[in-house]
């Protein structure tokens, strides 16, 4: 498993969460792969961390003002409006939830599929949790 100093999640005062992932960059014929830690069991290029990634930097743009709205980043990103804002939703998920996918840590028996992550409806964190079944005894951990 990772080291607590593999990945951090901090809470900043004005309520954004920022997720640190230590990770190398290997580029082999054209092609760039994400390294972990040697001890990791985490597999940060899986699809599911790069679909949070690419979740996470869409929210960025829009609070940045890169788009003014969420459809209209969507037909800019040539995707499906509906399955944009669905995917958008993924940013808005507990720090624990995002943690415990990128460890593998407090992950419940069988893990986390992304459409168990979609359905996930409450803003608040613990609901969340809860709902996705994140085992607290082992996600505050690395938090």
């Amino acid at each position: 498993m990772p080291t607590p100093t593999d990945v951090t999640v901090e809470r900043a005062e004005d309520g954004d969460v920022l997720v640190r992932v230590k990770v190398s960059f290997r580029r082999n014929s054209g092609k760039t792969s994400i390294l972990v830690p040697e001890e990791g069991g985490a597999d940060y290029g899986s699809p599911l961390a790069r679909t949070f990634a690419k979740a996470m930097s869409w929210r960025a743009a829009l609070e940045r003002g890169d788009y003014p709205s969420a459809k209209d980043m969507a037909a800019a990103c040539d995707r499906d409006p509906s399955q944009f804002r669905h995917l958008l939703n993924l940013a808005f998920l507990s720090p624990r939830i995002v943690e415990a996918v990128l460890t593998g840590r407090g992950l419940p028996p069988g893990g986390l599929s992304l459409n168990r992550l979609l359905r996930i409806r409450s803003l608040v964190w613990s609901e969340q949790e809860r709902e996705a079944g994140i085992r607290p005894d082992l996600a505050d951990a690395g938090a």
